[in-house]
């Protein structure tokens, strides 16, 4: 029994010193995995982290092994990440800016486009496009210069900007090709582009508008004519707008096209008043013509419609009375008689009546002036007509005898003379004649 308990006591010794020492390992393997992987899971947590768009991160490190240089290239890598993208973001931000500045630019140059558009009146047109360039496009002076009517020299015709004024009382008038930038450019086509005028030795500088630091003048061109130039300043060397120059052509190109839309305006509409002066100077002379040959006019009374047997009334202003009303008939300036109307005495005129004379009034002349032209037409018409059944009739024989007598024949059909005769020879025995009579 002794020896029974003995072993039993060995036994559970046995038992209890694996349990033990199972324990004792289990912890010491849990102490060495987390000793061991610890540091791994900390680098997979922050590449975790970096990947997730922190590149802010730094993590610890052991300089003495191999985790440590992990952990330095991780961070290394996360600043360079970091690096990379605040440098992306910075030009993504300056592209940003650079398209809302050009998009901005490109909608100032579409208003005044649309502004000049509406424009007719040269001069307007040029005032309001130079202030509309320089307040839109931020500009330290802006100058539009066009070709007199030589093509020789170019000429100051609108300015905005600082002292504008000034520079246009100085009536700047440039020699084409030789003097200035502006007509270099004239006479070249190219554009002229300065970023800081203190270094450009072509830059000549003007007292009245002394801060002018950048400059870009670009030509006017209305297909293969240069009829100007157009000039931008800026008192900022390197400023903004001289990297946009292809937006300044193509205002110049809009510019130019409205300014060249005006000049037609302005010459049409002087041709047009210029053929009205005409016309109302024929239509007057002719007017006097045919007042001075005869009276022409018809009254209306109690006995009917006849011809006037004496001269009409005339007048060059309505005349209100108590029972007549005379009105003056127009043309082209010319009075060429009178609307003579007469009531009873007892009776006073109506307003109405009044408008409706004064409406005649207007119609009148112009349908004599269209009866007039209808019959100047018949009488061209018909000379005409004289004058082909003549020709044709002197191309019907070669015959000398024969030619005058069919043309003496068409002119006494056609005109009635009562006596005709054509002579030839010499003016001092003019012997040979031949005559019709009618």
């Amino acid at each position: 029994a002794a020896e029974s308990r003995t072993q039993n006591q060995r036994l559970a010794f046995a038992v209890g010193t694996i349990i033990a020492t199972v324990i004792l390992g289990s912890l010491g393997v849990r102490h060495f995995t987390s000793r061991a992987l610890g540091p791994l899971q900390e680098l997979r947590d922050a590449a975790e982290t970096v990947l997730s768009g922190d590149t802010q991160l730094s993590i610890e490190t052991h300089p003495d092994d191999e985790l440590g240089l992990i952990g330095r290239a991780l961070n290394a890598l996360s600043r360079h990440i970091h690096t990379l993208q605040g440098d992306m973001e910075k030009r993504v931000a300056e592209r940003t800016q650079e398209l809302e500045k050009r998009t901005l630019y490109l909608q100032s140059a579409a208003e005044v486009a649309r502004a000049s558009a509406t424009l007719t009146d040269l001069d307007t047109l040029l005032n309001r496009t130079a202030a509309l360039i320089n307040e839109h496009f931020q500009l330290y002076h802006t100058a539009i210069f066009l070709r007199d009517a030589t093509g020789e020299r170019a000429v100051l015709r609108a300015a905005a900007g600082h002292n504008h004024e000034a520079i246009l009382s100085q009536n700047i008038s440039l020699k084409v090709g030789s003097e200035g930038a502006v007509g270099r450019v004239i006479a070249t086509g190219k554009a002229y582009i300065v970023s800081d005028t203190a270094s450009d030795p072509y830059y000549i500088a003007n007292p009245s508008i002394p801060d002018v630091r950048a400059e870009i003048i670009v030509p006017l061109r209305v297909a293969n004519r240069i009829v100007g130039a157009l000039s931008v300043s800026s008192d900022t060397v390197d400023a903004p707008v001289v990297n946009e120059v292809h937006i300044i052509q193509i205002l110049a190109d809009q510019t130019a096209i409205a300014i060249e839309n005006a000049r037609l305006l302005e010459e049409n509409r002087a041709a047009l008043a210029a053929s009205r002066r005409l016309y109302g100077e024929i239509s007057r002379a002719e007017w006097s013509r045919l007042l001075s040959a005869r009276l022409l006019g018809y009254e209306s009374t109690a006995k009917g419609v006849r011809p006037i047997s004496e001269t009409a009334p005339t007048g060059d202003e309505t005349v209100n009375a108590e029972s007549i009303l005379e009105i003056p008939l127009e043309v082209h300036g010319k009075i060429i008689g009178t609307i003579h109307a007469e009531k009873p005495p007892q009776e006073e005129w109506q307003p109405d009546e009044q408008v409706i004379l004064q409406q005649v009034a207007q119609q009148i002349p112009l349908a004599l002036e269209s009866a007039r032209l209808f019959h100047a037409l018949q009488e061209r018409s018909r000379r005409e007509t004289i004058i082909t059944q003549i020709a044709d009739a002197m191309g019907q024989t070669l015959d000398v005898d024969l030619m005058l007598q069919n043309i003496l024949r068409e002119l006494g059909d056609s005109l009635g003379f009562e006596a005709l005769e054509i002579r030839l020879g010499n003016p001092e025995n003019l012997d040979t004649s031949l005559s019709v009579e009618g």
